[in-house]
C-alpha cells in the first residue's frame, strides 16, 4: 500500500493562485472563439460536475438559488458572448456554492495567453472601512489616496465585477472576495474588465481633499516593483508564502513572543515541525509569558501541522475535526479530470480499496493517519479522527492570542478555532472567511470542462469540526474575534500594525 496518502488536507488553493505570476507579464491575449452551443453545453456539465462530485453542494446555498442562477447564466449567453465573458459567468457561479474550495482554477480565457504577453492595472489598493485606498509606491497617486475610478467606471462597480474570483464559507459573502481584490487587483481587472496598456485613475487626494484623475502608462511603471513594495505588505507578504511559513520575533520588555504562521501549506512539512519545535524551546527558554499568533492572510493547508502547533498549546488530548465524510467515489464524468488529478484519483482508489479489503492495510492506515476508516452503507466513507495527544516537549501554559483577518481561511480559519473552541486563548483581530464548523475541502479534484477547457476545482469531502450548534454561534458564521480590531487608517498612513500594536499594549 503507499504510504504517502493523507486524507485530512484540508488544503486551500484558490484559483486565483493562477494569475500571481501574469502581473509580472505584459500580455496580449490570442482570440478564442467558441459557439453558443459549446459555451452552454459546458454549462450544463459543470452542473452536472457539481451535483454528482460535490461533497456538500448545498450547504451554504440553497438549490433553487443555485438552479435560478444556472437558469440565468444559460440565458446570458449569446452570440456576442466570449471567452473572457464565459469565465465570468463561470467564476460567480462556483462563487455561489459559498465553500471557498470550489473555484474557478484557469479561465479558458487564461488558457490561451500564458505563452503570450498581457496588460496589467499598474494599481495596488487596500481596503479599509467602506473605501479603497491606494497601496503603492509610486509617483502618481499618493499613498493612501481614496480612489474613486478606474478607466471612468466608479470604484464601486469595479469591485462589484471582480468580487467573483473567490467565496467565503459564511453569510459574510465578500470577506474573502475583498481580501483577493487587495491581492490581486493588477491581474484580475485585465481578465474580467478590459486590456489595456493606459489607464485614467480617479482618486482623492489625502492632503488636500481634491477630485483628482491621473493617467498612467503600463510601459511607464515597474510592475514587480510595485507588487513588491506595496505600502501594506506586513498583511501581504503572507498570501502563499510556502517557503517561508513561519517567522518569530521576541519582545522580552512584554514577555511575548510573535510566531507569524503565512501558511499551513508549506514546500517541507518537516522544516515546518522542527521550526515549531525551537520556537518553543525558545519560548521555554526565555520565560515567554505570551504567544502571538499572527494567522492574517493563512489561507490554510494540512491539518497534520494544525495539530502539530495545537499540541504545543493544549495540554490535553484533543481533536482538530470531529470527522471527514467522503462521498461515494464512482465520480460523475472521470474522463474529464485533469492528468494530475486523474493520478491522485486512481491513488485514492487504489489505497482505499486496499485498506478496506484487508485488516491489516486498514490497520496501518488508520494508524497512520490517526483516525477510523469505515465505509457506509450508502458507499460513503467516513474518516473519524481519534484524539491527539500534547507534545512531551514543551508545552506552553501561558497566554495565547491568536490575530486573524478575513483572509484567515480553510485551516487558516480552523486553528483559531480550535484555540477557542478549547478554551485556550482568544481571538484578536476581525473575523475569518473560514466557517465555524465545518468546511468542504480534503480531496479536491480538477475537472476540465469539454469545450472551453476551463478548470474548475471541486472538493470531494466534507470536514466538520463542530456536529452540534453552539448558543450564539450561526450555521453559517465565521471565527469571529474576542477581541475585535480593525486596520486604522492613520496607522496605516504610518505603516503601523493596528492590531499588533494593540496586543501588545494590552499585555501587561
Amino acid at each position: 500500500m503507499k504510504k504517502n496518502i493523507s486524507f485530512i488536507l484540508g488544503l486551500l488553493m484558490i484559483f486565483t493562485m493562477s494569475f500571481t505570476s501574469f502581473a509580472e507579464i505584459e500580455y496580449a491575449p490570442k482570440e478564442v472563439t467558441y459557439s453558443q452551443t459549446q459555451f452552454k453545453a459546458d454549462l450544463e456539465v459543470l452542473k452536472e460536475l457539481l451535483e454528482k462530485n460535490h461533497a456538500n453542494l448545498y450547504e451554504n446555498v440553497k438549490k433553487e438559488e443555485l438552479d435560478d442562477l444556472f437558469k440565468k447564466s444559460f440565458n446570458e449567453i449569446d452570440s456576442n458572448t466570449d471567452a473572457k465573458d464565459f469565465a465570468v459567468i463561470v467564476a460567480k457561479l462556483v462563487a455561489k456554492v459559498g465553500d471557498g474550495h470550489t473555484y474557478l482554477s484557469d479561465p479558458s480565457y487564461l488558457s490561451s495567453m500564458i505563452e503570450e504577453n498581457m496588460t496589467f492595472l499598474p494599481l495596488n489598493v487596500i481596503h479599509i472601512g467602506d473605501n479603497w485606498y491606494n497601496d503603492g509606491l509610486y509617483e502618481y497617486i499618493p499613498v493612501g489616496a481614496q480612489i474613486t475610478t478606474i478607466n471612468n467606471m466608479d470604484m464601486n462597480s469595479v469591485i462589484d465585477k471582480l468580487k467573483c474570483n473567490s467565496g467565503s464559507e459564511t453569510n459574510d459573502v465578500n470577506d474573502m472576495s475583498y481580501k483577493m481584490i487587495e491581492f490581486h487587483l493588477s491581474s484580475l481587472y485585465p481578465v474580467y474588465i478590459k486590456e489595456q496598456t493606459t489607464h485614467e485613475i480617479g482618486f482623492i487626494d489625502p492632503i488636500t481633499n481634491e477630485k483628482k484623475t491621473v493617467t498612467i502608462n503600463n510601459e511607464d511603471v515597474d510592475i514587480k516593483a510595485l507588487n513588491k513594495y506595496g505600502h501594506s505588505n506586513y498583511l501581504k507578504n503572507c498570501f502563499y508564502n510556502n517557503k517561508t511559513p513561519l517567522t518569530a520575533r521576541f519582545v522580552p520588555e512584554k514577555k511575548t513572543a510573535i510566531l507569524k504562521v503565512s501558511t499551513f501549506s508549506p514546500d517541507d512539512l518537516e522544516d515546518f515541525k522542527t521550526f515549531i519545535d525551537k520556537f518553543y524551546e525558545k519560548v521555554e527558554y526565555d520565560g515567554v509569558e505570551n504567544v502571538i499568533y499572527d494567522i492574517r492572510g493563512n489561507l490554510g493547508g494540512y491539518f497534520s501541522l494544525v495539530d502539530h502547533l495545537l499540541s504545543y498549546i493544549h495540554d490535553d488530548q484533543f481533536k482538530t475535526m470531529e470527522y471527514m465524510h467522503m462521498r461515494d467515489l464512482s465520480l460523475y464524468r472521470a474522463d474529464l479530470l485533469t492528468e494530475s488529478s486523474m493520478e491522485q484519483y486512481n491513488s485514492l482508489m487504489d489505497d482505499i480499496s486496499a485498506a478496506l479489503n484487508d485488516e491489516e492495510e486498514l490497520k496501518i492506515l488508520e494508524e497512520e493517519e490517526n483516525q477510523t476508516v469505515e465505509l457506509m452503507n450508502d458507499n460513503s466513507i467516513m474518516f473519524t479522527q481519534k484524539f491527539t495527544d500534547p507534545s512531551e516537549k514543551h508545552v506552553f501554559k501561558g497566554n495565547n492570542y491568536v490575530l486573524v483577518d478575513e483572509a484567515s481561511f480553510s485551516c487558516g480559519s480552523i486553528f483559531p478555532q480550535r484555540v477557542q473552541k478549547l478554551d485556550n486563548g482568544f481571538v484578536v483581530g476581525t473575523k475569518t472567511s473560514g466557517n465555524f464548523y465545518e468546511t468542504t475541502a480534503g480531496y479536491m479534484l480538477k475537472f476540465e470542462l469539454p469545450n472551453t477547457k476551463t478548470l474548475v476545482n471541486i472538493p470531494l469531502a466534507q470536514i466538520v469540526m463542530e456536529d452540534k450548534l453552539i448558543d450564539g454561534v450561526e450555521r453559517q458564521a465565521p471565527v469571529v474575534a474576542d477581541y475585535k480590531i480593525e486596520l486604522d487608517y492613520n496607522d496605516y498612513i504610518n505603516s503601523k500594525d493596528t492590531q499588533i500594536n494593540y496586543l501588545l499594549n494590552m499585555i501587561k
